[in-house]
């Protein structure tokens, strides 16, 4: 059994995918280096900093013996997983859509703002499959539904 495991998300456990590889500066020779791009999701409660450690001892472990050497330079910042379980805001928005809270495998500012101790709920009409793409769109048949949630959540917490 995988250590990292949530059945909540619709893929249940860490994905590492390798987008770009660059290696060498000539097809007629051989590469003195190679470099690696590659993006990695997480899922709650893993630490980014014992699973950069370990991927480093694991390709050190297996090329060192070799004379390579291998670097591991970050993009960005990680950012953590993130989940909310106690959420009061979570329920309130179960209660006035009817539809329950579920897991997500993407990334948003949701673990920062639960820094600092804000009941935070990652919420939106449209869909992920819609986000960032040229075509992004929202259906005209989510508006209305997401028009009434927000104002359903104004008068619960503002009025």
């Amino acid at each position: 059994m995988q250590k990292h495991n949530d059945s909540k998300f619709s893929v249940a456990y860490p994905t590492l995918n390798f987008g770009c590889i660059h290696g060498g500066d000539n097809p007629n020779r051989i590469c003195d280096h190679a470099e690696l791009a590659f993006d990695f999701r997480n899922l709650p409660p893993m630490d980014m900093q014992d699973f950069t450690g370990q991927l480093l001892a694991r390709i050190a472990n297996r090329i060192e013996s070799l004379g390579f050497k291998c670097q591991l330079d970050l993009m960005h910042s990680p950012v953590p997983a993130f989940e909310n379980p106690d959420s009061i805001l979570a329920r309130d928005i179960e209660e006035i859509t009817g539809n329950r809270d579920g897991a997500v495998a993407f990334s948003t500012e949701a673990p920062f703002l639960g820094e600092l101790a804000l009941d935070t709920v990652v919420i939106g009409a449209g869909s992920i499959n819609q986000a960032h793409q040229p075509d992004e769109y929202l259906p005209l048949s989510q508006i209305k539904p997401a028009v009434n949630l927000l104002q359903n959540l104004i008068q619960r917490y503002c009025l």
